[in-house]
């Protein structure tokens, strides 16, 4: 079983921003290129619904093509405000296709190195992802993972 561990310095960062219901979304497996540079990260559907939102959050991505804004703290340690959008392929993505190209260009995506993303609220109620690099592993995937485009 892969382990699942908050690096010190994104729990500090979640801390400070009185972060609260920290959750484990899955771990990405960014199989090929063209996952790193496709025009979305694709999140199933089931792992956000039944795991992660909550349900003002659910209500407002009823339908397809529906958002809502969420903050990402990218692997390199930048913030950004991206929306979440629910598509018409029972998944998620995040932002549009150039909110995600600016994600892919500030940070070192590699296909060997997987990236887990946990979610949590601030003191605010904003809804946050955090993308964080997972090193030292075989990149083989477990139960408990997402896979990115296959």
């Amino acid at each position: 079983m892969a382990d699942f561990v908050l690096a010190q310095h994104t729990k500090d960062k979640i801390r400070e921003l009185k972060g609260k219901d920290v959750k484990l979304v899955g771990r990405l497996f960014l199989k090929f290129q063209r996952d790193i540079c496709s025009e979305y990260l694709m999140i199933p559907q089931a792992l956000l619904l039944s795991l992660i939102l909550h349900s003002k959050e659910k209500e407002k991505l009823a339908n397809d093509g529906d958002s809502i804004p969420v903050k990402l703290i990218e692997p390199e340690g930048f913030t950004s405000l991206i929306k979440l959008v629910k598509k018409g392929n029972g998944m998620y993505v995040f932002g549009s296709q150039d909110e995600w190209k600016n994600v892919v260009s500030r940070n070192r995506f590699r296909v060997e190195v997987p990236v887990d993303l946990w979610s949590f609220v601030d003191g605010e109620s904003t809804r946050f992802f955090v993308m964080q690099y997972v090193h030292g592993l075989n990149n083989q995937a477990t139960a408990n993972t997402v896979t990115v485009i296959d």
